[in-house]
């Protein structure tokens, strides 16, 4: 007997459960804003009514995300929320196609965008799992159909689990809005997160050049093991320097940034050739930046966009930017994004996986807020995986 045939005639003898447990969202009230950092409670949450569309799944394997640190650390979070935006498990309950029992799917945490390039159809009603709906951070996820895809045969739960947001962050950010192609050159600031190693390994896969920078040495010759062409330490006196030295002054085509920065900026800028495109997609080391507008419009370079939502961020506002930012990406560009990996045999970076909801989920945070991971940092909702 197959393993899907397996997994189908288990899933399709369990019962649903009335209740599952959960990671909840506690706030703390009076908390200090420069050290807060909001509690998660294991909750016993009712199984909800499936509505018509919708499934029931069994959750394997959740991953992390700086988003879900920043809900934690800002005080904007919904009291009661189960965070969480990544997952992968098994359908066990599905009204009312009840032939979709015992599929390994993942889920696209992003909800209301289904095609449009430049951003959701309604960007008042788009939203992402993890906040402000419950998330995946729990034994089980009520979620409509479309929004779960079949799983990659050759990942494991955990590695599937890693793939959507950073995934799909990565692919919007290359490919809609950074317009990579073969033989370019790709900046990768930061390596050695979820959505940084994801671009290492989907702008390999295309056989374009691809640069990175970090403060860790050991991260950068991971990355040149992975397929980078080289690096340099943003800690070292003149790296931009010997960067450029190593281009041979042919410059950079595409900047896909999570850091920002002002330091770093003006040395990406430098380093970008004339009619390059600079991405970004966070602000791990500054929210903010000046622009030196002379340097733009002399270079030709390509730096416009929209913010989607202004909850991560208290900086973050409704209004237009000098910078492509990109927040994960449609429905049509999931799907092209699973396609990819299933051609391509992509396989997630996963730097740890801790076992058990509750326990798991405090080792978890807690190596996410050391910064010490290469690669994406998984729950296991007590299985082996």
């Amino acid at each position: 007997m197959s393993l899907l045939l397996a997994n189908r005639l288990f899933a399709s003898r369990m019962s649903v459960p009335s209740h599952f447990k959960a990671m909840t969202l506690k706030l703390s009230v009076g908390a200090d804003p420069k050290t807060r950092f909001d509690a998660l409670v294991s909750s016993d949450l009712p199984t909800p009514a499936l509505k018509n569309g919708e499934v029931l799944v069994k959750i394997h394997a959740a991953a992390l995300n700086h988003r879900d640190v920043w809900i934690r650390q800002l005080g904007s979070g919904k009291e009661g929320v189960v965070l969480g935006s990544d997952g992968a498990g098994v359908i066990v309950a599905s009204n009312p196609d009840k032939t979709l029992i015992g599929e390994e799917v993942i889920i696209n945490p992003g909800l209301n965008w289904d095609s449009q390039v430049s951003g959701p159809e309604n960007p008042a009603i788009y939203e992402s799992l993890g906040h402000p709906t419950n998330g995946t951070i729990s034994e089980y996820l009520v979620i409509p159909r479309k929004y779960v895809y079949t799983k990659p045969k050759h990942l494991s739960f955990a590695e599937a689990a890693a793939l959507p947001l950073a995934g799909l962050t990565a692919w919007r950010g290359l490919f809609t809005q950074g317009g990579l192609k073969k033989d370019q050159t790709l900046l990768i600031p930061g390596i050695g997160g979820g959505v940084a190693l994801f671009a290492l390994q989907f702008a390999v896969a295309i056989g374009a050049k691809v640069y990175v920078t970090s403060s860790d040495d050991e991260k950068i010759k991971k990355a040149i093991a992975l397929g980078a062409t080289g690096g340099a330490n943003y800690k070292t006196k003149d790296w931009s320097k010997g960067l450029a030295k190593d281009l041979g002054g042919k410059g950079i085509d595409l900047i896909f940034d999570g850091a920002a920065g002002q330091e770093n900026f003006d040395a990406y800028l430098n380093l970008m050739k004339v009619g390059a495109t600079y991405v970004n997609y966070g602000g791990t080391a500054s929210w903010a930046v000046n622009l030196p507008i002379a340097t733009f419009f002399s270079k030709q370079l390509l730096l416009k966009g929209c913010v989607l939502s202004s909850s991560l961020h208290p900086s973050i506002q409704y209004s237009s930017i000098l910078v492509f930012r990109t927040v994960m990406g449609s429905q049509r560009e999931f799907v092209d994004l699973v396609n990819f990996v299933n051609d391509h045999k992509i396989v997630p970076i996963v730097s740890q996986v801790f076992e058990g909801l509750e326990d798991g989920s405090t080792k978890a945070f807690n190596l996410m807020l050391a910064g010490a991971q290469f690669g994406k940092i998984v729950i296991s909702m007590d299985h082996k995986l």
